[in-house]
């Protein structure tokens, strides 16, 4: 078959160009030349990269170089090989942890908020209460207890709050002897008890029982009466005491005699007087002593405390654990049982109560409840 001229001209031409291809890329290799470099001298520029990591140098060191060596002129053919620049720093970014002892402005630290699975940025979570247990997640940091275990609480005396008192106060006197026929024997005397709710008249109302030394006693104040007995099995069966009102059980210690005659005062006539004491002890959880005087006056005429004043009031105190609530009411000297502990009530005032954990002997002071 015979080619036209216009085939012949396409094949030659196609055969020159595939020719200076194959010469320009095996014969003739060169790089950038100086005078294409940017700036300085005719050199390439300085490009300050940073260390590359070792992996990444590694695998970047298998890329192909384009270089320009000393031995090639600037007219020299050049291949240009595109690479990609990898910028990387040279040191990673710190990211600072968050301080598990920081106290965020609810007062609990950040490692408890996320210990127990708390938002650390979450304003009222120290107001919660996620057991409710009837503590406040804040309580419960406090105390170190598991928030959102029902089973761990604080102690749930924490939640008592003083209510309210009823004052009262029972006085004890020795006017002497036994005044009837017994009066001759030196052991037999007269114990006066006064509760100042008990008015007759415009007076207190005294209540008088016999006593010998040795006697043990139990004595109810019950703001109608005063009333004694000599057992605390005889108390606990008596309709008006029952088992809720605190007895004081009392014991009568020793009668110590002191009786004569000394110069009045006043008028310097010889008068006869009567100092003689009686000595005993309060045995409820106070454990007090006391020393009772007839006359309650000293050998110059100065007067003695004839007596002592017990406080009987009533106190109340009021739980704030989620089904509790008004609590007593207790007096001073009384022990009683509360979330598995015993306590003593100390004392009482017109604002808080005093109250000793037992055995430990640990004071606690019970405010009223703020608003």
């Amino acid at each position: 078959m015979k080619l036209s001229i216009w085939a012949w001209g396409g094949i030659v031409l196609s055969f020159g160009v595939f020719g200076l291809s194959a010469w320009l890329g095996f014969f003739q290799p060169g790089g950038i030349s100086a005078s294409e470099g940017a700036g300085d001298g005719g050199q390439p520029p300085d490009l300050k990269r940073p260390a590359l990591q070792p992996k990444l140098a590694e695998e970047l060191s298998g890329l192909p170089q384009a270089r320009a060596t000393s031995n090639e002129s600037e007219s020299s053919h050049r291949l240009f090989v595109s690479r990609t620049l990898l910028f990387i720093p040279n040191e990673e970014e710190q990211v600072q942890p968050m301080d598990p002892a920081f106290v965020t402005g609810d007062g609990i630290q950040v490692g408890w908020k996320i210990q127990h699975g708390f938002d650390p940025a979450d304003p009222e979570v120290a107001g919660r209460d996620d057991d409710n247990d009837g503590f406040s997640n804040a309580e419960e940091f406090e105390k170190k207890t598991n928030p959102r275990d029902l089973a761990s609480t604080p102690a749930k005396w924490v939640k008592l709050r003083f209510l309210s008192a009823e004052p009262a106060s029972l006085s004890l006197e020795f006017p002497g002897k036994w005044t009837q026929e017994q009066e001759a024997q030196a052991d037999r005397f007269t114990l006066r008890l006064r509760d100042t709710r008990i008015r007759s008249g415009k007076r207190e109302k005294a209540f008088d029982i016999d006593v010998s030394t040795g006697d043990r006693l139990w004595v109810a104040a019950t703001g109608k009466n005063v009333k004694i007995f000599r057992s605390e099995e005889e108390a606990r069966q008596d309709p008006g005491i029952g088992t809720a009102l605190h007895l004081i059980p009392i014991q009568i210690k020793s009668y110590q005699p002191n009786l004569g005659k000394r110069p009045d005062p006043v008028t310097q006539l010889e008068v006869a007087f009567d100092d003689s004491t009686l000595s005993g002890e309060r045995l409820d959880g106070l454990r007090q002593a006391f020393v009772l005087s007839v006359d309650g006056k000293d050998a110059r005429g100065q007067t003695l405390s004839r007596g002592v004043t017990w406080d009987v009031s009533d106190y109340r105190l009021i739980s704030l654990v989620p089904g509790e609530g008004e609590m007593g009411p207790f007096r001073a000297g009384q022990t009683f049982s509360y979330s598995g502990k015993e306590f003593l009530f100390f004392e009482g005032k017109k604002d808080r109560a005093i109250l000793k954990l037992l055995p430990e002997n640990e004071e606690l002071q019970v405010f009223p409840k703020t608003p």
